[in-house]
């Protein structure tokens, strides 16, 4: 895996002084549109020295047909709105399953389509306003043991009781960790929308001296509820109700598996959310916190404080190094194995080679979900890729290993 160049040289160019700026309040239209475009180019940049390669994954007819069933019979009944309407967070959840996790089973990309699109269809706000005041009482009356107070609140729990099942078949510890990764998610959600209480609409001006100042670990506390990591982590490392990594040896490098999946995610995000405006992501936040902390600028040498080329450089910095970190962990850990000789392969080589086979194909397929999906706004860097290798490679859906 080859380095253009290292993101501070990156980021040091004098193009991306457009991104000295700590709020998107302060920005008008013109401003928007260019920092979406140096971002392009420097997502552009980013993925080249973490070694990707741009795929089409091909469609899987069962889930999708399985997936609309489901939201024709439930779903459309719990948000109010028809299938057609719901078509976006549809199509979303499936190709989630169909790029993440390529080689899992029916029934396991069926229950991860499922959990996606339910989780999108309240980030998206296609929930009726009863259900969105039940919100912060989901968690809780599953701990008290009470009926869900909505219709999609019923179905959502209905949900992680399927993924605990599901991912805890040989391992019911398993299963927990990403069932209340999903419960956590809907909790990280209602904090989220509540965090205009900490972000005032300053109209780009700013009053440290008022501004609470977040302990540094907040945004990445935050971040890492609101992204749901937690599922999808473990859903990478069992394919199917039989087949599973054992946990020795992918659960020491979660914590990095965790880190990456929400850096992937803020870095192809960002350009979206400069455009709507959004003052409560990790950029925004950390930027804040850090200004609020008397950081300098890394960028500027007269003294002035942090600003997002800052946080954007420090989060692809760190991306990159828990990329490579994870890749010898996983695929060269393996190799080493391989070389070890033998007629017979072990147990040990068979497990480790199945988790950097797994590994490889979700962190390859989650790029290029947020490649291909038109939310991100991303079109632009996935032309530029496909013309660097050609025409888009595919691949096909495995279904199970």
């Amino acid at each position: 895996m080859g380095m253009d160049m290292d993101m501070f040289t990156l980021f040091s160019d004098e193009k991306y002084s457009c991104l000295d700026y700590h709020d998107v309040d302060g920005l008008d239209d013109a401003e928007k549109r260019e920092i979406m475009e140096v971002m392009n180019d420097a997502i552009y940049h980013f993925l080249k020295a973490a070694g990707y390669i741009h795929i089409n994954q091909e469609k899987d007819t069962l889930l999708r047909a399985r997936l609309w069933e489901w939201a024709e019979a439930e779903l459309t009944s719990a948000t109010g709105h028809d299938i057609n309407s719901l078509e976006p967070i549809l199509e979303q959840g499936v190709t989630v399953s169909e790029y993440y996790y390529p080689f899992a089973s029916h029934e396991l990309r069926l229950c991860m389509a499922q959990g996606t699109t339910l989780a999108l269809s309240a980030d998206d706000f296609f929930l009726p306003p009863a259900a969105r005041e039940e919100l912060p009482y989901l968690q809780c009356r599953i701990w008290q043991g009470l009926p869900p107070g909505h219709e999609w609140c019923g179905m959502f729990v209905d949900m992680i009781k399927d993924f605990t099942e599901l991912y805890g078949a040989q391992d019911p510890l398993i299963g927990t960790l990403g069932a209340t990764g999903w419960a956590n998610y809907i909790d990280g959600w209602c904090l989220e929308s509540r965090l205009s209480y900490f972000s005032p609409r300053s109209n780009g001006k700013e009053n440290i001296a008022s501004d609470p100042c977040l302990v540094e670990g907040f945004p990445s506390y935050i971040r890492g509820i609101t992204g749901a990591p937690w599922p999808y982590a473990v859903a990478i490392f069992k394919p199917t109700r039989g087949i599973e990594v054992p946990y020795r040896l992918w659960l020491p490098y979660v914590p990095v598996v965790i880190a990456t999946i929400n850096f992937i995610n803020d870095i192809l995000s960002f350009p979206k959310e400069v455009l709507k405006g959004d003052l409560s992501n990790y950029v925004s936040l950390t930027t804040r916190t850090r200004r609020a902390m008397r950081c300098p600028s890394r960028f500027r040498g007269d003294g002035s404080l942090w600003t997002v080329r800052d946080t954007l450089c420090d989060t692809y910095e760190k991306c990159l190094n828990n990329i490579h970190s994870l890749d010898r962990a996983f695929i060269v850990g393996s190799a080493d194995l391989a070389g070890n000789g033998g007629t017979t392969p072990t147990r040990e080589f068979l497990d480790t080679m199945l988790a950097a086979t797994l590994w490889a194909s979700f962190k390859q397929g989650y790029t290029a979900w947020h490649l291909n999906c038109g939310r991100y706004y991303l079109q632009s860097v996935r032309h530029r890729l496909e013309a660097v290798s050609g025409k888009p490679q595919h691949t096909t859906n495995g279904n199970g290993v």
